[in-house]
């Protein structure tokens, strides 16, 4: 790449088509001494000032899936691995079964990491059981619309909402377990907040009003009177929640006046 120095800047022909030797549109663009600064990368010192730590790569793409939801084994596409080695011929080629160990070695230390907040909190939590469905990739995209039923999950998802030391709201996820193993579930749930150190922090418990979940309530419910963990000895009240009431009556008020808004519908288009 040539450089040139004009009015004491330097200048480099940096937006090269590949393969040509005519910068692009035929601008010339100002680079800063950053910039400027331009090494071979064929050169031995290139390469020794990055040294590939696979610990390292394998956490850091640990990370990536697990915040994106996407699954481990995408990392067998073969578009990904010449991405990969695109980005830096050096890297290995990662394995699926390796790359999983890896996401459960994560999980287990947020989890650790969650487990030291909750018990180190000094006010009270909330709880909130919910349903969550979960489409299953394929690669790096969805499944094909034929395939949607037998590739969609149910999840009952245990939830804790706090406000830590510096008033900021705080909503994690605690217990995820399949919706076919609801019968298993009411246990682990106590056993998931005695884990966590929140036995004696519950102060509400939220349900969405669609979900036939009494029985984990009054499981809740019972252990926590049993110990006389509820602060000045109060008593928990099933209340409704508030969006769902208000969710409830949009539905019930169009559905009322669905004939109607129908008929609306024809005449306008």
């Amino acid at each position: 790449m040539k450089l040139e120095m004009t009015n004491g800047k330097r200048k480099t022909l940096c937006d090269f088509f590949p393969g040509s030797d005519e910068p692009r549109n035929g601008k010339v663009h100002e680079c800063g001494p950053r910039n400027a600064n331009l090494r071979e990368a064929g050169s031995s010192n290139f390469w020794k000032e990055h040294v590939f730590k696979e610990e390292t790569a394998y956490r850091a793409m640990a990370r990536f899936f697990c915040q994106s939801g996407i699954s481990p084994k995408s990392i067998e596409n073969v578009n990904f691995k010449n991405l990969i080695a695109y980005l830096n011929p050096q890297t290995r080629l990662f394995s699926s079964a390796i790359l999983s160990r890896y996401c459960l070695k994560l999980y287990e230390e947020e989890k650790a990491r969650v487990k030291e907040n909750l018990r180190s909190l000094n006010g009270r939590v909330s709880l909130s059981v919910e349903r969550l469905t979960y489409n299953k990739f394929h690669d790096f995209g969805y499944w094909h619309s034929s395939d949607f039923e037998e590739n969609c999950f149910d999840f009952i998802c245990l939830r804790v909402h706090f406000i830590d030391e510096d008033w900021k709201l705080r909503s994690w996820v605690i217990n995820v377990r399949s919706f076919g193993a609801y019968d298993d579930y009411i246990s682990e749930t106590i056993k998931c907040l005695s884990d966590f150190g929140i036995e004696d922090k519950v102060s509400a418990v939220t349900v969405h009003s669609y979900l036939d979940f009494d029985e984990i309530i009054e499981v809740i419910k019972s252990k926590l009177l049993e110990k006389k963990r509820l602060q000045l000895d109060g008593q928990l009240f099933r209340v409704s929640c508030c969006a769902d009431i208000f969710s409830s009556m949009v539905k019930k008020a169009f559905g009322m006046i669905e004939d109607l808004i129908s008929d609306i519908r024809l005449i306008v288009f």
